[in-house]
């Protein structure tokens, strides 16, 4: 029978990124979760790390635990991302060692946190319009910024997504579409207008752009997701100016990808179409994240968990066998 460590090693090495198919990031995030609790059970609870087993990943514990990290300030988000983490790697050991059903059966009754969910702005055509017009196409930028801001809401690509685009992704004809890279690398096909697909066009002979990523920044690499909103801030402030109706809204990259979803909702789209269009695995998401209301006002589900990559925690994790702990971080540091 493998020890705990042991299954942790191939579940993060092995079973989540080779079988689920997970990023690197999604990876880390549920290192991060199951490592920090394990930190909790020997600090706070007192349990020696070599006498840690899946058996204390139970109800009582992870309850207490999620508790704790509430109390010291962490969203109830970032509450209910532990908690999806330690269930899944129970599950896990489970598949692999049975004989832990009883410890799944007993940290599934965790019931995740309800969140207040705040409202998630989305522009009507005429501030979509308005944002849109503030960019001057006759910088020498202009083209690529507008081409841009113009795919993110056309395609509602997600900004990884967007920026992850390669000429080779492109297919026209028939139907104008574009190959997207989602989560868990799965791909899907989305299909833009014709009037997006002359701006890409246009943007590609200027820049003169055949091959490799689609939009590039000064230093011809590959754009990051942080340029994309710098530029969104950026044209926000001059847009606020134009549409003071704006002013109100909170506009981020991912603003335009909610925009043409609730767009398609209040054009009559079906849902499991948009469910489809954005990439969610299940249309019960498209239902939350698409809850449009009389006022035509849409709120969004909770965000997405926190970003780990800034956790210095995770390269000073101390684990009982080194051999497995240096597999663990070194993987994570090759590009």
């Amino acid at each position: 029978m493998k020890n705990l460590y042991e299954l942790l090693e191939d579940y993060i090495l092995k079973y989540l990124p080779l079988e689920r198919g997970y990023s690197k990031n999604t990876v880390v995030s549920y290192y991060t979760s199951i490592k920090q609790f394990i930190e909790y059970l020997k600090k706070d609870l007192s349990i020696k790390q070599e006498n840690i087993t899946v058996y204390d990943f139970g109800r009582k514990n992870v309850g207490n635990y999620l508790l704790h990290i509430e109390e010291n300030g962490n969203s109830i988000s970032t509450r209910n991302q532990r908690r999806a983490s330690l269930i899944s790697f129970v599950s896990y050991c489970t598949m692999i060692e049975p004989l832990y059903q009883n410890v799944l059966d007993d940290i599934r009754l965790v019931r995740p946190k309800k969140d207040v969910r705040h409202k998630l702005d989305f522009l009507t055509v005429e501030e979509y319009k308005d944002f849109i017009s503030v960019i001057d196409l006759n910088s020498f930028n202009g083209l690529r910024h507008y081409t841009l801001i113009n795919l993110m809401y056309d395609s509602a690509a997600r900004v990884s997504e967007v920026i992850n685009i390669r000429t080779e992704d492109l297919s026209y004809g028939s139907n104008n579409s574009i190959r997207i890279k989602g989560k868990g690398n799965k791909y899907r096909i989305v299909y833009i207008t014709s009037h997006t697909v002359k701006l890409i066009d246009d943007y590609l002979k200027k820049y003169e752009i055949s091959e490799g990523y689609l939009f590039l920044n000064k230093q011809k690499k590959k754009m990051s997701r942080f340029g994309v909103e710098f530029l969104v801030n950026r044209y926000y402030d001059l847009a606020c100016k134009k549409c003071p109706a704006l002013i109100s809204k909170n506009v981020t990259p991912h603003t335009f990808r909610h925009t043409k979803a609730c767009h398609m909702l209040i054009n009559g789209t079906s849902l499991p179409v948009i469910q489809r269009f954005l990439g969610h695995s299940s249309v019960s998401t498209t239902e939350i994240y698409l809850d449009l209301t009389s006022d035509a006002v849409i709120k969004a589900v909770e965000k997405a968990a926190e970003m780990i990559g800034d956790d210095d925690s995770f390269v000073e994790a101390k684990w009982k066998d080194d051999e497995i702990r240096r597999k663990l971080e070194m993987v994570f540091q090759k590009e």
